[in-house]
């Protein structure tokens, strides 16, 4: 039996992972302690963490804070000397932490669990959303067609009544005698008032965390797991609004008020969209899957990328079958495209069902399958995608990437003949597309032999300057120190520089201005990196030697790696495993921790 953490001792746990990660941070910036350190640290924050979200455990619960002790006494022992007497402190503190937690073990026995008077279990969300059952999902007749406003002062609205009839008769969607009644009349009840209103304030709360959960591209990796751990909260506290204090209590319509609160509004919007989509996601069963797909079907084009989120963002697990299913069908090209950007990203939807849409007549459904293609089994997927390497335009391009992130070899002779032919055509263009995809992965592989015309390439196109600091090559370093205030380039300049040597690459001149202290420091840190890479002889990343796939995913594992490299390292990571890699970079950030241990783990016993 648990129960909720007290708001002293939480109190006094945040404030210890709050020192905690801000240590770990410094370290991992400055790059000084060694990886056990590093290692025994991170051991802490999670023991701390898992404590305040399990909450104090009758049967073992100080099991969280031994730990954290036990891995904090030997983190000290391995940190720098000037850091240890910063974690003798923490331990003394976590002391104090034991024992105020110990005095309250004993009061906690007797507390019942939630909702233990009408038999309902309530998981939380801990690292994923939770899934949901019991929640009552109503008819798909409910959901109508959704036009922008521009249609709207038109006139043209139409409502499709073309809903298919077998899902109005389905025995699982039809609505009990409770929710036959309107909506309106339930918000008569004040109770039912109290519902709506903190209902109402989630929803708002959790379309909000949907945008700021997406990192922005030179934003570290975990900034927006705040954010995200938030939504989880948010979401638990949505559903638990469905389970009734008292037996004679009225049930709150979820699906229902959901679908309102995304409908009331005529012009499209991204954040109500995703706060019906997600929760659909996270009810367990078929029907909130058919209500997904069909919410898809109907929405204005403009909510897709929304629900594309909550289709791979759920825990359903009978969300792959139905993506399936629905592509095996005839969809409206937005539909199958937003069908298959979610195949590629999820990365378990059967290679028969992204083949059959390469008979499609546009050739950009044809290229969004081949991109989902390359997120599935090799064995099945490369011949698939070889054929489709002769032909032309976007799908060529789509295939060419597939086969270098799997590292097929004979790839990489198309992919210089694209750069040679041509390695800055006009942005926009078919050629253009063609060109910067060939840069991308010739300086992901970094194979010496390309180096003439990667270099040109990376002149040639805007943005290329990045990928001279991916192709690591250290006499590049110079070129991009060249370019690191100039006013066209020094933004992509900054950013290779960071990929191959590190360290502080972002401060301005205006930064250097408003506090020369730090100022002296950074380019102090500045001389000494380009001194480093002077003398280099072999391809760097991050100013130490690459070494390949272990270098990749220690990258991915950092904190501090930032938003627009993640999909790169992942990429670059493909080529070197030639697999199917289990996490996506645009995925929560737990599931990406847990498919990056994974990989480590794997890469450990090799």
């Amino acid at each position: 039996m648990t129960a909720a953490l007290p708001s002293s001792l939480d109190q006094h746990a945040a404030a210890i992972s709050d020192v905690l990660e801000g240590l770990l941070a410094n370290w991992q910036e400055l790059r000084l302690p060694p990886a056990e350190a590093i290692s025994l640290v991170r051991q802490g924050c999670h023991e701390l963490s898992s404590l305040r979200d399990a909450g104090l455990s009758a049967a073992e619960p100080l099991s969280p804070l031994d730990r954290a002790q036990k891995a904090l006494a030997a983190a000290k022992d391995a940190a720098p000397h000037d850091d240890r007497a910063s974690l003798e402190e923490l331990l003394a503190e976590l002391v104090s932490l034991r024992k105020n937690a110990l005095d309250r073990v004993g009061s906690y026995a007797a507390v019942p669990p939630l909702a233990a008077p009408l038999g309902i279990a309530f998981p939380a969300s801990i690292g994923t959303p939770a899934i949901r059952r019991g929640v009552t999902v109503p008819p798909l007749s409910l959901i109508r067609p959704q036009v922008g406003i521009e249609d709207v002062l038109a006139g043209v609205m139409e409502r499709d009544q073309e809903d298919e009839a077998e899902d109005d008769d389905d025995e699982a969607l039809a609505p009990t005698p409770e929710r036959a009644r309107t909506l309106e009349e339930r918000r008569r009840e004040p109770i039912y008032r109290q519902l709506h209103a903190l209902g109402r304030d989630l929803m708002e709360d959790v379309g909000m965390l949907g945008t700021l959960r997406r990192p922005l591209p030179d934003e570290v990796w975990l900034g927006p797991e705040r954010f995200e751990q938030r939504l989880f909260a948010q979401l638990d506290a949505l559903f638990s609004l469905t389970i009734p204090a008292a037996a004679n209590e009225p049930v709150y319509a979820l699906v229902e008020e959901l679908y309102a609160y995304a409908t009331e509004w005529a012009i499209p919007d991204l954040g109500r969209a995703f706060a019906l989509a997600l929760p659909l996601g996270c009810i367990d069963g078929e029907p909130s899957v058919r209500w997904l797909v069909t919410l898809l079907r109907h929405a204005h084009p403009q909510t897709h990328p929304a629900i594309v989120d909550a289709l791979c963002l759920g825990p359903n697990p009978r969300i792959a079958p139905a993506l399936a299913d629905a592509l095996s069908g005839t969809e409206p090209l937005e539909v199958v495209l937003a069908l298959l950007e979610a195949a590629r990203r999820r990365a378990d939807v059967p290679a028969s069902a992204l083949a059959m849409a390469l008979d499609h007549p546009d050739e950009r459904v044809v290229a969004a399958a081949l991109r989902a293609l390359g997120r599935v089994d090799p064995s099945i997927s490369v011949p698939l995608l070889n054929d489709a390497l002769g032909l032309g335009g976007a799908p060529a391009v789509a295939a060419a990437e597939g086969l270098a992130g799997f590292g097929e070899k004979d790839v990489f002779v198309t992919l210089r003949g694209w750069l040679e032919a041509d390695p800055g055509p006009d942005p926009g263009t078919p050629a253009f597309e063609r060109s910067a995809a060939a840069l991308r992965a010739l300086a992901c592989r970094g194979d010496m032999r390309d180096e003439p015309v990667v270099l040109r390439a990376a002149f040639a196109q805007p943005g290329g300057l990045r990928f001279l600091g991916t192709f690591g090559y250290p006499p590049h370093a110079e070129l991009l120190f060249e370019h690191l205030d100039s006013p066209d380039r020094r933004i992509e300049a900054r950013r290779g520089l960071r990929i191959m040597l590190g360290g502080d690459f972002e401060s301005t001149q205006d930064d250097f201005d408003r506090d020369p202290p730090i100022a002296e420091e950074i380019l102090r840190d500045r001389s000494e990196r380009r001194a480093k890479a002077r003398a280099a002889s072999g391809r760097l990343r991050r100013g130490q030697s690459h070494r390949g796939a272990l270098t990749l995913v220690s990258e991915l594992a950092d904190p501090l790696s930032r938003g627009v490299e993640r999909p790169d390292l992942a990429f670059e990571l493909g080529m070197l495993v030639r697999t199917v890699l289990p996490f996506d970079s645009a995925d929560f950030i737990s599931r990406q921790k847990a498919g990056i241990e994974l990989l480590r783990g794997a890469l450990g016993r090799t």
